[in-house]
């Protein structure tokens, strides 16, 4: 690990002579990223997950340009995702919940996901379109991711860094 450098994002580095690397935010996680690299006037792009756009909590991937080679993972390759609705379905869920006076437990992979969550429930609560309850993580995981973010809450999504201490979601 002594010979591991951190990199941020689109500063090309050159390997070899005529051979470069950068990395491009994939906007998947905080931090993520795909390679771009270019070598004999060629260009591929290497990749895991790339997020969506116009998500909460983190910032839209940066656009792909062309590349000659294109490796990349495809969970979701043969679909498209729904159009965010704002939080009105899990408004819904929540209102309909807390009127049967019931318990609402959201199970959430560890990363990304719980962040999302609570960034709705909290937006949706300070707009009055659900009652403020008490909200529970319980995962070590998440409660880590959560810390990193709050320790990087200025590489997030530029909405939430402007309203993000007021609401006091992390």
């Amino acid at each position: 690990l002594d010979q591991l450098q951190p990199v941020g994002y689109e500063r090309p580095m050159p390997v070899v002579p005529g051979f470069e690397v950068e990395f491009v935010n994939a906007g998947h996680l905080l931090g993520s990223a795909y390679a771009r690299a270019r070598i004999g006037g060629h260009t591929m792009l290497f990749g895991g997950d790339l997020g969506r756009y116009s998500r909460p909590v983190l910032p839209d991937p940066s656009p792909i340009e062309a590349a000659d080679i294109l490796l990349v993972e495809s969970t979701y390759g043969d679909r498209l995702h729904e159009p965010d609705d704002g939080g009105q379905r899990l408004a819904t869920i929540v209102d309909q919940t807390a009127q049967r006076g019931g318990k609402l437990i959201i199970p959430s992979f560890a990363i990304g996901r719980v962040e999302e969550v609570l960034y709705w429930l909290k937006r949706l609560e300070e707009a009055r379109r659900i009652p403020v309850l008490p909200v529970y993580v319980d995962s070590p995981m998440a409660a880590a991711a959560l810390r990193f973010y709050t320790d990087r809450i200025s590489e997030l999504d530029p909405e939430l860094h402007r309203v993000a201490r007021d609401l006091c979601i992390f």
